[in-house]
């Protein structure tokens, strides 16, 4: 037995693409995203909040005194007025190492050992424009020792970096 194939099923595929062709045209289309501003062109950066602890406060102070120092960039207190967000997240660990030695004299081995504070810090920084682009981003890690603070040198590395980023 032979089956006839409905002549209209071409007819009927064409004007199915069309139709939908045609509410594909009229759908809504998502903008597209802005481009990445160029770091040349950062001059207003916001350093914002890295939280409530005291490493955080510190180094939020030290970043923005680094960043204003250096008249590169202007810091400003409203993100909304900023070219650009800096964004940091900072870990600090403070922890007591133990150090030893021993000494050879005439009543044989003496020893001693002691407790010594180590700080470390490790900060992790991305430059961030208004349209989420991050332009920059770098790490830091830092170990302190009882004259230097973990923090401050993890913060200051990581700025001359961002700024030596900006200078280019």
């Amino acid at each position: 037995m032979n089956r006839r194939r409905p002549r209209h099923t071409f007819t009927a595929s064409v004007v199915w693409v069309l139709a939908a062709g045609a509410a594909l045209a009229q759908a809504p289309r998502p903008k597209a995203a802005a481009a990445p501003l160029p770091l040349r062109a950062v001059h207003q950066v916001c350093v914002a909040s890295l939280g409530d602890t005291v490493a955080a406060h510190s180094a939020q102070a030290l970043l923005i005194a680094a960043l204003a120092q250096s008249m590169r960039v202007s810091v400003v207190e409203e993100c909304r007025e900023a070219d650009a967000d800096v964004r940091c997240v900072i870990e600090f660990s403070e922890r007591n190492e133990s150090q030893s030695d021993s000494e050879r004299d005439s009543g044989g081995v003496r020893g001693w050992q002691r407790e010594v504070p180590r700080q470390s810090a490790a900060i992790a920084i991305r430059l961030v424009d208004s349209g989420g682009h991050v332009l920059w981003a770098d790490a830091e890690q830092s170990t302190g020792s009882l004259t230097a603070d973990a923090i401050h040198a993890a913060v200051q590395q990581a700025a001359q970096k961002l700024l030596a980023a900006l200078g280019q």
